[in-house]
């Protein structure tokens, strides 16, 4: 192992879909006055490279959050901007956030969970030696950063941490990483920051990593449900047996753990042209259609039922599909 700082954008893993994240659920209030509940988190001073974060623990409460996250998910975040850790990550870092931040407990329906809000501000940056999306002049505390440099020295001992000039963002050195990795802890997304190739956009080296994951393929085809209403719009039964439909599809893709089978995930769900629709993508819709074969034969449903197996992302206009009648009203 090198002697070597190196220094990471930490974001949730966004590519595999295994990982979905949180949001703040809908009951969640504010404890600062804010339109969401996110905005608690926004430090003081915003417009000042003198910004201090917020202390929120003395007026703290669990705040509640929904989504699809599954419980071996360890970095899930709310709202993509809140840090998030499962209570096996907080064991695992301990120290390294303690030191660094406070844990806020949230409440969820897959696990015991806390929000991160990150304290540690060090002044680190290589000014003359960064390259900026946006010009200094503009707004010092909100500078885009499109390649850093660091004063390696300012980082000894630093494990997560900000920096003046771009506040939103989370950094964490090889030393957080090495933690996270040797612990087989997940969800986790590290974008190398530095160092790198001098002039080299850390934005554009981390989509250049998304394209390359194995976890592309997890996405790479789709699978449609289209279930025939009795007429162009649906009537209250068919809106709630649509509910109930999507809900049971959902237990049907559920994966508990990451050696459990992975079909897919539905993407969305809608009423349109006389239809309820259920869109899904999957890493293969043969063996999904396959896997759901006697889940559809079973669907209450009185009209047609037809589906689309889609070979390419729902957002590939150039896909082969291939279209079937599940269930026909006249048979």
């Amino acid at each position: 192992m090198s002697d070597r700082i190196e220094v990471f954008v930490l974001k949730p893993e966004l590519v595999d879909p295994r990982f979905f994240g949180f949001n703040f659920a809908p009951e969640a209030k504010p404890f600062l006055g804010n339109r969401l509940a996110s905005d608690d988190f926004d430090v003081d001073n915003a417009q000042s490279l003198d910004w201090t974060p917020r202390t929120l623990q003395p007026i703290w409460r669990p705040q509640p959050v929904e989504g699809p996250t599954r419980p071996f998910n360890d970095f899930p975040c709310v709202d993509l901007i809140v840090p998030a850790f499962s209570k096996r990550a907080v064991e695992v870092l301990g120290e390294m956030l303690t030191d660094n931040g406070e844990l806020l407990p949230l409440v969820s329906t897959v696990g015991e969970y806390y929000a991160f809000n990150v304290f540690t501000k060090i002044d680190c940056l290589d000014a003359e030696n960064t390259r900026y999306l946006r010009p200094a002049e503009r707004n010092a505390a909100l500078m885009l950063v499109d390649s850093f440099a660091f004063h390696e020295a300012k980082l000894r001992g630093a494990t997560i941490f900000r920096i003046p000039q771009q506040q939103k963002l989370k950094l964490v050195t090889s030393a957080f990483k090495e933690r996270v990795e040797n612990a087989r802890l997940n969800g986790f997304n590290f974008a190398k920051a530095w160092p790198l190739p001098i002039g080299t956009s850390w934005r554009e080296e981390a989509a250049k990593q998304r394209r390359k994951s194995k976890a592309v393929k997890l996405v790479g085809q789709a699978f449609v449900l289209r279930l025939r209403l009795k007429s162009d719009a649906p009537d209250a039964w068919e809106e709630e047996l649509a509910k109930q439909i999507r809900a049971s599809l959902e237990q049907e893709l559920k994966q508990e753990s990451l050696a459990d089978p992975y079909w897919g995930f539905i993407e969305a769900a809608e009423f349109e042209e006389g239809e309820f629709r259920i869109f899904c993508t999957c890493p293969d819709c043969e063996e999904l259609a396959n896997h759901l074969s006697q889940w559809m034969e079973r669907l209450p449903w009185e009209s047609d039922i037809f589906i689309i197996k889609r070979y390419g992302n729902l957002y590939d206009q150039k896909a082969k599909e291939k279209h079937f009648a599940i269930r026909r009203e006249e048979e």
